[in-house]
C-alpha cells in the first residue's frame, strides 16, 4: 500500500514488525497464535515410503510427467514424461523404479485412478489392511508436492513458455493433430533428456539439513546402516526371497492385459505421425531430434512438419 503513495514509501519489514508489536501487541500475539507449527518429516528408512504422482503443467499439449522420491532421502526413483495419462503407463514407470531401488514398505498418492494398479501391486506384494497403499489429498504428499516445483522451474517452465510462444506464432495448432504427433516426436524426446539431466543432478545435490549429503548417499547410507533392521522396506531390500514376490511381479509387467479404470475421467488421445514404418526409418536417419538447435528445437519441429508434409502428400 505504501509503495502505491505518491513519493512512495519504503520501510524495512522488522521495522514494520517493530512497530506493530509496540501499537498492537495483543493484536501480534492472536495471530502468532494462529501460526501453524512447522512439522518434522520423518520416516524410519530408506524405502519405508514413495511419493508418487502425476504432473499435469504441459496437459495443454497432452504431456504428463509421472514421478516418484523416496521420503527419507529425497531420492528420484522415477521421473518420467508420457503423451497419455494410462494406468498401465504409471504402473510400468512404477516397476522400473522398483528394478532399480528395491520393493517400497508403502507407496502415498493422490486418489487419481491412475494409481489402481499400483495399488493392487503393493497390497498383493506387501500384504492388506497395513497400509502398503495410501491415498489422500496432494497436501499430504508433501515430499513429490516439493519436487515438482523445483521440476517446473528448472525444467518445465522453458517448454510451457516455448510451447505458448509457438501457439502464438502460429507455428504449432493444438487442435491440429499432425502438429501434435510432430510436437510429441521432437520435444518428447528433448524434455525427458532434459528431465534425466535434472533427475541426476538433484540426487547428487548436497542437501543443506542433512549435512550436506546428497540424495543418493543419504540413500546408500542409511539402507546398509539399517540393513539388519526389522522392517518391510529393509527385509524386501536384503533378505527376502524374490520367489515370493516375482511371480505377482510378472503377471503385472504384462501391462497390455490389465484393463484401464473408469475412474480416470478423461483418457488423453494418442498422436502417431501420419508415417509408415520405413517412413519413420527415414524420418529417424535424416532428422536428429536431440540435435543442438539455436532456436530452443523449434527449428527441428519444423523440419518434422515438413517431411511429414511431403511424404503424406506423396
Amino acid at each position: 500500500m505504501l509503495k502505491n503513495l505518491k513519493p512512495s514509501i519504503i520501510v524495512q519489514r522488522d521495522r514494520v514488525a517493530k512497530l506493530l508489536a509496540h501499537i498492537d501487541p495483543h493484536g501480534v500475539s492472536r495471530r502468532w497464535a494462529q501460526v501453524i507449527p512447522r512439522r518434522v518429516y520423518s520416516v524410519a528408512t530408506p524405502n519405508s515410503l514413495w511419493h508418487i504422482d502425476t504432473n499435469h503443467k504441459l496437459i495443454r499439449w497432452n504431456f504428463v510427467l509421472d514421478g516418484c522420491i523416496d521420503g527419507y532421502s529425497r531420492l528420484v526413483v522415477l521421473l518420467q514424461l508420457h503423451t497419455n495419462n494410462l494406468a498401465s503407463s504409471m504402473l510400468s514407470d512404477f516397476l522400473t523404479a522398483t528394478n532399480c531401488y528395491g520393493i517400497p514398505s508403502r507407496v502415498r498418492a493422490d486418489k487419481g485412478g491412475e494409481f489402481t494398479h499400483i495399488r493392487k501391486l503393493m497390497d498383493e506384494v506387501n500384504g492388506q489392511g497395513r497400509g502398503s497403499f495410501i491415498a489422500g489429498k496432494s497436501v499430504h504428499n508433501v515430499r513429490i508436492e516439493r519436487l515438482w516445483r523445483d521440476v517446473y522451474t528448472k525444467v518445465l517452465e522453458k517448454f510451457h513458455d516455448l510451447f505458448c510462444a509457438m501457439e502464438e506464432r502460429r507455428v504449432l495448432d493444438i487442435n491440429n493433430h499432425v502438429h501434435l504427433a510432430c510436437l510429441h516426436y521432437v520435444f518428447g524426446k528433448r524434455i525427458q533428456q532434459c528431465l534425466n539431466f535434472w533427475k541426476l543432478a538433484h540426487n547428487d545435490h548436497p542437501v543443506r539439513l542433512e549435512k550436506n549429503k546428497s540424495p543418493k548417499q543419504l540413500w546408500h547410507n542409511a539402507s546398509m546402516l539399517y540393513s539388519n533392521k526389522e522392517n518391510t522396506a529393509m527385509t524386501s531390500l536384503f533378505r527376502r526371497d524374490p520367489s515370493e514376490y516375482e511371480p505377482i511381479f510378472e503377471r503385472f509387467r504384462n501391462i497390455y492385459t490389465l484393463p484401464e479404470p473408469d475412474s480416470i475421467k478423461i483418457v488423453l488421445p494418442r498422436f502417431s505421425l501420419p508415417l509408415s514404418d520405413e517412413q519413420l526409418g527415414r524420418l529417424s536417419a535424416s532428422i536428429n531430434v536431440l540435435r543442438e538447435s539455436n532456436y530452443d528445437g523449434i527449428d527441428i519441429y519444423v523440419e518434422v512438419m515438413k517431411f511429414v508434409h511431403e511424404n503424406v502428400t506423396m
